[in-house]
């Protein structure tokens, strides 16, 4: 483990290194966000289904 490290620190000092950590980061943060939409999209829904079960005096799905 130490030495993949230590190989990721090295190849980090070099610019292309750089870049391709960079590009790995950032990657990340997209597939991060997109998580974050679809949970707050999920839990967006299920407001609007409680409180049209709200209006119609229904269960609902809550």
């Amino acid at each position: 483990m130490r030495g993949i490290l230590n190989r990721l620190i090295v190849s980090a000092q070099s610019n292309r290194g750089r870049e391709a950590l960079w590009r790995a980061f950032a990657a990340e943060q997209v597939s991060r966000d997109k998580r974050l939409c679809e949970r707050l999209s999920a839990r967006q829904k299920h407001n609007v289904w409680s409180l049209e079960a709200a209006i119609d005096g229904t269960q609902g799905l809550a």
